[in-house]
């Protein structure tokens, strides 16, 4: 049996799946290394902060120290990509699953009359043949029964409640 990968439908979209996933990983990579950037972010000495504060008190903007706000943006753009990617790859997965199923019905179709031949009949068969056994020994029993002793004693009683009716609907 060709495995579903095989499947040209289901492979292309696996190879998607497969797509987004490294980039999710690529980016969980590239965001570690931003915030590793910003805890060892050291401003140049004290020149810096002097020069951010000199100009803060001159048209009240806040300044980061230079380099710190690019670093600060890639990690909240790469933040919202990773969001993106996540919700892309819920989507993927969704329809992996709904392709999968389509594609598993498909197949089971196409399998039904050989699943009929090699395990239905052989298996209605060993049913009513178990069913066949189940009688035989009811009528092993009441033969004991019939003769005044109790079966109870019978070393292998294989009496099993309800089977008969189970095995029944087999049998014809």
């Amino acid at each position: 049996m060709t495995p579903i990968a095989q499947n040209p439908q289901f492979a292309e979209a696996l190879e998607k799946h497969t797509a987004l996933a490294m980039a999710l990983g690529k980016l969980h990579t590239g965001i570690a290394e931003i915030e590793a950037r910003l805890r060892a972010y050291q401003p140049n000495a004290r020149e810096d902060q002097v020069a951010a504060a000199l100009a803060y008190a001159q048209d009240g903007r806040v300044r980061a120290p230079e380099g710190i706000d690019d670093l600060q943006q890639q990690h909240v753009a790469l933040r919202q990509q990773v969001e993106a990617v996540q919700r892309a790859m819920q989507v993927s997965s969704n329809s992996m699953d709904h392709l999968r199923g389509e594609i598993s019905c498909q197949v089971c179709r196409s399998l039904d009359s050989e699943h009929a031949t090699r395990i239905g009949e052989p298996l209605r068969k060993a049913l009513a043949e178990a069913y066949r056994l189940v009688q035989e020994e009811r009528l092993f029993i009441q033969e004991i029964e019939s003769a005044g002793y109790s079966a109870v004693h019978l070393r292998h009683n294989y009496r099993m409640p309800h089977i008969e009716d189970v095995l029944k609907q087999f049998a014809k």
